[in-house]
């Protein structure tokens, strides 16, 4: 595949994305400056200009087509992504990592939550689920196994884009299925008045989108995606009855048909 034809379009099907996800972040806190981890041409980044942030960087591999970047060049910092010294002398309001974990080993995911807890006070975080599938995936991790790494450095999951974004065909499919922010509690989430998810009820991170469980990968085991579809379809029920997004723990473990 040429690399310049695939940032393109990569570039012109996440720009709407970008501008719902961060809508809602800037609801509830607005970062001055924006480090993009991953950033790939640097969309994220550049619509984050659109909120009011101020200085902004991307961080990537110097395989990023030049001529596709969208970013200043003076913001594009060309990094080994696998390095502890990836964001060295980066500090900022908001750090962006989405869709970029699971491309890097699973050695390197503490350090990677590490480097990211130290960059910035609230993290967007996204990364492919088992069995998503995709170009160069080699670590593909539940929701919220990440969050209890998120959480050994202090910062707790708050779901908030999910909920927006569910339904929303105009968002790429990944980032209405993955998307968690990460703050640390007395962080400028809570200070906005938001909820982090309990500790105990982090297993209801661990989602599939319906039209990501229809595409079933072939990786996926008939047992393992046939508890994830009915999983899914009981959370969803649980939503559309109550309004609320967080199902209890028990319930589900008890009532599960195997």
């Amino acid at each position: 595949m040429n690399d310049g034809f695939y940032y393109d379009q990569r570039h012109a099907k996440t720009i709407a994305s970008a501008k719902h996800v961060l809508g809602i972040l800037w609801a509830h806190t607005q970062p001055r400056s924006v480090v993009d981890v991953g950033c790939g041409v640097g969309t994220w980044g550049n619509v984050s200009k659109e909120f009011g942030a101020e200085e902004v960087h991307g961080v990537d591999s110097a395989s990023v087509p030049k001529s596709e970047r969208v970013l200043d060049p003076a913001e594009f910092m060309e990094r080994d992504l696998s390095s502890p010294n990836a964001l060295k002398g980066l500090k900022a309001d908001l750090a962006i990592c989405l869709e970029v974990a699971e491309h890097l080993p699973n050695t390197v995911s503490h350090q990677l939550v590490a480097t990211l807890c130290k960059t910035a006070p609230v993290i967007l975080f996204s990364a492919a689920i088992p069995g998503q599938g995709g170009h160069g995936h080699i670590n593909e991790e539940w929701q919220d196994n990440w969050a209890k790494i998120f959480s050994q450095q202090g910062y707790r999951a708050f779901d908030v884009i999910r909920p927006a974004v569910w339904g929303n065909s105009d968002i790429e499919i990944w980032y209405r299925q993955n998307c968690v922010v990460y703050s640390p509690l007395g962080g400028p989430l809570t200070q906005a008045g938001l909820e982090p998810v309990a500790f105990d009820n982090l297993a209801q991170l661990r989602l599939v989108h319906p039209k990501m469980a229809l595409s079933k990968p072939t990786s996926v085991p008939d047992s393992k995606f046939a508890k994830l579809t009915w999983r899914l379809g009981r959370k969803m029920q649980y939503v559309s009855q109550t309004g609320r997004w967080n199902l209890p723990e028990s319930p589900v473990a008890q009532e599960e048909p195997w």
